[in-house]
């Protein structure tokens, strides 16, 4: 008979989202799994301005926390790639969950985001009573205030490189729920055995239990304070001729077609 060795589900896990690219899908799913860090304030990012910013903070208190946070136990944010950061978390047998998405319909996210009242937007005053137009040029651009969409996404797109981290796209998530769970869920029981340095089995009942409930949510995301009902290629009804000539601007490096969201730059 093999040896056996009973383990909690569950590594040290960081739910990463480029901002407004569906950070609470990742939080729907892993609810299920694992516990809040925090239960009041489970948010804990690197960037200045609520993550719309384009400067590195908490640095210290990030390295920090990879080390002493209890296991299976889960935070989310928005987190821009910092070497020791990346380091840090792998040393520990983190798990993270990375998400993006095709970044025009970020920064259309961001123009409906920046008009809410209650947004965590820096400055929003400035912004309530400008035509969406004219906010969606900003946003993609900057301003002095906040960066262009794609010059921020250069902090985040690193991630795409460490091999250790689970990448989703938004798009993928919401056309393939289940798809979506189920790799979710495997990832998770992955960092979990290289956590114990074990190769675990999934237990079917564990395994069917679990993916219901992440469906039930994910089929539910307006339970989230930060959903807003967008969906993907919905820039399409907001984007004129002119914030395409400046999005194409911003994106020197072309990401909307590395990560295939365009064949070239005739869209």
């Amino acid at each position: 008979m093999p040896n056996t060795k009973t383990v909690e589900i569950g590594p040290r896990l960081y739910l990463n989202g480029f901002p407004k690219s569906g950070t609470h899908l990742l939080e729907a799913m892993a609810v299920n799994i694992v516990q809040q860090a925090n239960d009041e304030n489970n948010w804990m990012g690197n960037l200045d301005k609520s993550g719309f910013g384009m400067n590195f903070i908490h640095s210290e208190s990030f390295l920090r926390l990879a080390q002493e946070m209890p296991l299976r136990r889960f935070l989310k944010g928005h987190a821009g790639w910092q070497p020791e950061l990346a380091k840090a978390f792998e040393d520990n047998y983190w798990g993270m969950v990375f998400i993006y998405r095709d970044f025009r319909d970020v920064a259309v996210s961001m123009a409906y985001h920046a008009k809410k009242e209650d947004a965590n937007f820096p400055d929003k005053e400035k912004y309530q009573d400008m035509e969406f137009d004219d906010l969606l040029k900003i946003v993609i651009t900057g301003d002095g205030n906040i960066a262009g969409v794609m010059e921020r996404w250069e902090l985040f797109a690193p991630w795409l490189e460490e091999d250790w981290v689970l990448k989703l796209d938004f798009a993928g998530v919401i056309n393939n729920k289940e798809l979506a769970c189920e790799v979710f869920l495997r990832y998770v029981f992955g960092r979990t055995g290289r956590q114990y340095g074990i190769k675990p089995e999934i237990d079917i009942d564990y395994y069917n239990k679990a993916m219901h409930w992440m469906m039930y949510r994910l089929n539910h995301p307006e339970k989230s304070p930060t959903y807003r009902k967008g969906k993907s290629g919905g820039w399409k009804t907001h984007f004129t001729d002119e914030h395409k000539a400046l999005f194409k601007a911003s994106d020197a490096n072309n990401w909307l077609i590395k990560l295939e969201y365009e064949h070239d730059r005739d869209w």
